[in-house]
């Protein structure tokens, strides 16, 4: 423990709602949006749930996640369907991974080390990028987190508190299993973690003896196993160990995913250039036992053993790392225990006094880089590199820290410079997973939803479009009143009305023509109604078909 304690309740619920009012408006101001292509999927199947109906056959890999698109269909049969609505539970999502990210420190290392923990996801990259998209990364990311915290809580409990704790640890598990198959890692660690504390009390009321046996019979447990993954392999297991080590050193310190894609374009993503070095030094210190959490410890372990083992297939015998055919939002869940670990692991070198004026630096800091990142890009570009830069020697140094025994003095200036620095770090760009990066998708979405407001149609007004892939998004944008048939079988149902215009066909008088290739040129009894840019860059063009035949 550490002289941090002293943190009173009053000080340490004002400075996490400093923390968490900073990360809504890095969040908001950083804002993703719909610009993916499952993620319009997944608001078309919360829209039908909206009005009754279920479509488990149509993407089923999709459709099965109703703990994803369930809250949003709630939220469209009470307040209909809008950015917002479509937003808000991803978005929820984040700010309570936030909240338990603190939880966790707190359980672990006092208030100091939640602080700090959640500070740290507050400008967690790949955590801004989803909290503003309707993906199922995010939401899992806090169900599996609060799951821990509730079995941690269940387990050091009593009486009603305790049983209560449990009941809230298997609905926030099922859930989580609602949302992403994923979620069989957390339970498997669930498991794995009560077994061992099981055994360890087990072990504390045996004699003398009856330890030694149990101990041996342990062991021999253990070398059996070790023996048949060994065999299971066909070669060196532990080769594969150690690939699976550097492999996941290589993504967190250089943000390489797709490693070994045949034939998918590989990407290079800097997500965790400065978090990298970070979370590898909390780890090792863990590890090193110079600090607590062992739950935590062995939760991130087993997270990254899934991450590189496990992917959907739970093969042992094929060692097929999950970058190798996905990209890097499906690690987001790998991440708390790490974090929550590096806040304990920085708040030995953070006084208190420091802290509770370092909180309100950190959040006047990053919401001007947050701003910044959006009105003076190139400015915040400098910044934030100088800030990743800057970090990296502090990281090192706050590694060496015990070692070297500095003298106090350092303590709290190494901290909380590292606090200021990584946040303004974590805001810097992280291509493709960075909101800022889609513009162009962000503009079109809103321009479709203004048109739906100039377009005025009635209830049988028909819409056509030259392109396919742009259906979901018109259909969204008109609040799916356009009943885009996603099986993706076209021609139509009768009941649509959404439909493909080829280009050149007739198209019936009265109806509205969205074309998003400049190319193709719309009938000649047609009316521009609406024309959206960015910048020079045409977005779309609407018309309205006042009658005659269309050529």
């Amino acid at each position: 423990m550490t002289e941090l304690q002293s943190l009173s309740r009053r000080q340490t619920l004002g400075l996490l709602a400093v923390v968490l009012a900073t990360a809504l408006f890095v969040r908001l101001q950083l804002f993703t949006g719909m610009v993916r292509g499952d993620d319009f999927h997944y608001a078309q199947a919360a829209y039908e749930l909206s009005q009754g109906r279920t479509h488990f056959d149509v993407w089923p890999e999709g459709t099965a996640r109703v703990g994803l698109y369930g809250p949003v269909a709630l939220l469209y049969a009470v307040f209909g369907v809008s950015e917002a609505t479509t937003l808000a539970f991803p978005l929820l999502a984040s700010l309570g991974t936030v909240v338990i990210v603190f939880a966790l420190g707190a359980l672990v290392g006092g208030a100091a080390a939640g602080l700090l923990g959640a500070m740290l996801w507050a400008v967690f990259p790949l955590d801004i990028f989803l909290a503003t998209d309707l993906l199922p990364d995010g939401p899992l990311t806090f169900f599996t987190a609060a799951g821990v915290y509730a079995v941690l809580r269940a387990e050091s409990g009593r009486g009603r508190a305790r049983w209560g704790w449990a009941g809230l640890t298997a609905g926030l598990l099922l859930w989580a299993l609602l949302i992403k198959p994923t979620a069989i890692a957390t339970l498997a660690f669930v498991a794995a973690y009560l077994l061992v504390r099981l055994g360890q009390d087990v072990w504390a009321r045996l004699p003398e003896a009856g330890q030694r046996r149990a101990g041996w019979g342990v062991a021999g447990v253990i070398v059996l196993l070790g023996l048949g993954l060994v065999a299971l392999q066909y070669n060196f297991f532990w080769l594969k160990l150690g690939r699976t080590a550097s492999e996941f050193a290589e993504v967190i310190l250089q943000g390489r995913i797709n490693l070994h894609a045949d034939g998918l374009i590989t990407t290079y993503t800097p997500l965790f250039f400065v978090f990298g070095p970070l979370l590898l030094a909390a780890l090792l210190a863990a590890l090193a036992g110079r600090m607590a959490g062992g739950a935590l410890l062995g939760w991130g372990l087993f997270n990254v053993f899934f991450y590189e083992w496990g992917s959907f297939g739970l093969n042992l015998r094929h060692y097929n790392p999950l970058q190798d055919w996905a990209d890097g939002r499906y690690m987001l869940y790998v991440f708390p225990p790490l974090v929550a670990l590096a806040g304990v692991f920085m708040a030995q070198r953070v006084n208190e006094r420091r802290l509770l004026i370092g909180v309100g630096l950190w959040a006047g800091l990053v919401a001007a880089g947050a701003w910044a990142a959006v009105e003076q890009p190139a400015l915040a570009e400098t910044v934030f590199k100088f800030a990743s830069l800057a970090a990296l020697p502090l990281v090192v140094l706050a590694l060496a820290w015990e070692p070297l025994e500095f003298r106090k003095i350092w303590r709290g200036g190494l901290g909380l410079g590292l606090v200021l620095l990584l946040g303004l770090a974590g805001l810097a760009p992280t291509p493709p997973y960075d909101g800022r990066e889609f513009a162009t998708d962000r503009a079109l979405v809103r321009g479709l939803a203004a048109l739906a407001d100039e377009a005025a149609l009635t209830d049988e007004t028909l819409v056509y479009t030259d392109r396919i892939n742009e259906g979901l998004r018109l259909d969204l944008a008109f609040g799916f009143e356009l009943a885009h048939n996603w099986r993706g079988a076209f021609p139509e149902r009768p009941e649509n009305r959404l439909r493909v215009w080829p280009p050149g066909e007739a198209v019936p008088p009265g109806s509205v023509l969205v074309l998003f290739d400049p190319a193709n040129l719309p009938p000649d009894a047609a009316q521009l109604i609406s024309e959206k840019f960015v910048g020079d860059t045409l977005l779309f063009r609407a018309y309205l078909l006042e009658g005659g035949d269309g050529e």
